[in-house]
This record gives C-alpha cells, sequence and structure tokens, in this order.
C-alpha cells in the first residue's frame, strides 16, 4: 500500500480449526472485507517438506500463496511469499518468493512465564514499529486495549503495531490513525486484520500468520 492510501480493511478465517484433526493443509485465509462469500486471495500453509511439526501451527516456514478461483494452492508461482521461524518462534522473517528479498522481520519478546502482555517489534524497509502495549485497568484487574471496533473477542494473539520511535501516550485519542497494522479477533474462526503503508498485504498477512503460529519461548 502506498503513503496516504486508505486502510484496507481484511478477514482472515481460521481454516485449521475447522478440519478438527487435520495435519497440514492451510492455516489461514485472508480476503477484502466487503466482499461477502467471495473469493480468498491469499492462505498461508505449512511447507509440504517440513518434518519437524505434528501439526501445522508448530512449523518452521509457512508459503503465502494466492488461491485460485477454485481454490486451489496448486498452481505454479502461486507462492508469493514464505515466512520462517528461528528455533524458539522469537524471530520470523518474510521473504518474497519471486524477488527473494527480505520484507519484514518480526521479533516477539521472550516469556517464558507467561507474566506479562505478548511484545513484538517488526521491521519493514526501513522503519521500525512495535506492538501498541495495552494499559492496566484496576477495576478490571487486568490489561486492556481499545480495538476500535474491529475486535470482539480477547485473544493473546490480537496486536496493533504503531510507529516504534514514537513515545507511547496514554488514552491516545489518536491512536486509530496512528495505527498501522491491527489484528483482532471477531470470532472463534474470524480475525480483522485492517492494513496500512508501509506493509502490503502479503507481508500483512505474513506478519498475522507468526502471531497466530505456535511458539516455544513465549505466549
Amino acid at each position: 500500500l502506498g503513503a496516504g492510501e486508505p486502510t484496507l480493511r481484511c478477514v482472515v478465517s481460521v481454516l485449521d480449526r475447522r478440519r478438527r484433526g487435520s495435519r497440514g493443509g492451510p492455516l489461514l485465509a485472508l480476503q477484502v472485507q466487503g466482499y461477502g462469500a467471495g473469493p480468498l486471495l491469499l492462505a498461508a500453509a505449512k511447507r509440504a517438506s517440513s518434518r519437524m511439526a505434528p501439526t501445522s501451527r508448530l512449523a518452521r516456514r509457512f508459503d503465502i500463496s494466492c488461491v485460485d478461483a477454485d481454490g486451489s494452492l496448486e498452481s505454479p508461482g502461486a507462492v508469493v511469499a514464505s515466512v520462517n521461524r528461528n528455533v524458539l518462534g522469537t524471530r520470523w522473517t518474510v521473504c518474497g518468493k519471486k524477488t527473494g528479498k527480505t520484507g519484514a522481520v518480526v521479533d516477539y519478546a521472550v516469556n517464558r512465564l507467561a507474566n506479562r502482555p505478548r511484545s513484538m517489534l517488526v521491521r519493514v524497509d526501513d522503519l521500525e514499529l512495535r506492538s501498541r502495549a495495552p494499559e492496566y485497568n484496576p477495576r478490571l484487574q487486568g490489561f486492556c486495549l481499545d480495538f476500535f471496533g474491529r475486535a470482539r473477542l480477547a485473544s493473546v494473539r490480537n496486536f496493533q503495531l504503531v510507529d516504534g520511535n514514537a513515545p507511547p501516550v496514554p488514552n491516545d485519542p489518536d491512536a486509530e490513525n496512528k495505527c498501522k497494522l491491527l489484528f483482532g479477533r471477531w470470532s472463534d474462526d474470524e480475525f480483522h486484520l485492517d492494513v496500512k503503508h508501509p506493509f502490503s498485504p502479503a507481508d500483512a498477512f505474513a506478519v498475522a500468520v507468526s502471531s497466530f503460529a505456535t511458539k516455544l519461548a513465549t505466549i
């Protein structure tokens, strides 16, 4: 997406949960919101050659593919990017299939005790973005973060990315405009993904895949 372009609002569907017991196949699929039951645009699947993971979410690599009109992922050239994790799942690197260049790089803070909210840094092009930190609510005795009506369910996978060099502003009234990428749970099988510059849809989807996939050193 170019600078100044409006937010691209998408729906990400969770596919592996719908196929209980499935060992492989697509993990997530993306379509632009407003197209109803129209065709999916992108899907993320475990790389077929991976031998380490017994389930999709533990894979070391996922391929981001364009989806054919019939829903197939098998056509030549369908893969547009891949997202690879390190051993602990704390770093995820997106690589363009055609260019071979690195896209977004996602770093998750190590949190083995799961005693604080998930934190991440994302580098794309020459920009660094950080996850917007939730604020502690004494009344609710927990951390809360406004998702501007784009999330209805709490999830460790929910996140927002903002400029990493900008200082946090408590109760910021301009928080929605400053948000560059939003991933929020809407239902058991759907998340909303809102994309702005500097992300492409494929890079944004890959960051969402990294948030959803299982990690060993963080929550």
